[in-house]
């Protein structure tokens, strides 16, 4: 019998959600990932755990920790600040929805975005891909006070993540981080090395080389996760 999803969970998983990937599938995705943004289109049915009309939620190829996943747009836009205000409501569903998976799953969820600042990734011809992704993962770590200890400019704390693009228009380039239902807004004045969040979070739970996702692959750490979800809502 299947268990009834949760009211909070008004989207449906997608039909391949819990299906496992296999190495010779992952392998495939990953040189897939090379040749365009991953983000317009998922480059494996797999790899999409829910999909709205205007968003995708994946899971990330090089989770910093198992449960790692990613909100992007279908459309490409650069940050958060720049999803039209007309598709907001419906992120901030997901997201919610996002939060609500991670923290019964693993009792805890943070996430983290390079708003334009530090690019997200390179196309097979070397081109910076810019296009809005917002990651989720069961980080129990708090790591604000590490963001300030390398960044100077001091963060904004904002009421709700609708307040991003007013932000954003104003200081442009930014990092975010919400962690403890904290959301905390860095505008980037001075060019940010890529990856910084990332490599933050990698050397605060004891994992320095998984700063670099290009070469830090999970693919255990994916269908764990698809193993829990499906036992969990399935």
């Amino acid at each position: 019998m299947k268990k009834n999803h949760p009211s909070h969970f008004p989207t449906p998983f997608s039909q391949n959600a819990f299906d496992i990937i296999d190495k010779t599938e992952f392998k495939t995705i990953l040189e897939k990932n090379k040749k365009d943004c991953l983000f317009c289109k998922p480059t494996s049915p797999k790899k999409i755990l829910l999909e709205t009309s205007n968003f995708y939620v994946t899971f990330d190829d090089s989770p910093l920790l198992e449960g790692h996943l990613m909100i992007h747009t279908k459309i490409h836009y650069g940050c958060c600040g720049e999803i039209p205000e007309e598709q907001f409501e419906e992120f901030i569903h997901l997201k919610t929805q996002v939060k609500n998976i991670i923290e019964n799953l693993y009792g805890v969820c943070s996430f983290y975005e390079h708003g334009r600042a530090g690019h997200c990734s390179i196309s097979i011809d070397d081109t910076l891909c810019e296009h809005f992704h917002l990651h989720a993962l069961p980080l129990a770590d708090d790591i604000s006070s590490d963001i300030e200890l390398h960044h100077k400019e001091k963060a904004f704390l904002l009421s709700g993540i609708e307040k991003i693009p007013t932000y954003y228009e104003q200081y442009d380039q930014y990092l975010l981080y919400e962690g403890n239902d904290i959301i905390r807004f860095y505008p980037v004045v001075d060019k940010i090395p890529s990856h910084f969040l990332r490599t933050i979070i990698a050397t605060k739970i004891g994992y320095p080389d998984r700063a670099n996702w290009e070469n830090e692959t999970n693919l255990e750490f994916i269908n764990s996760f698809k193993r829990k979800i499906k036992s969990k809502y399935e």
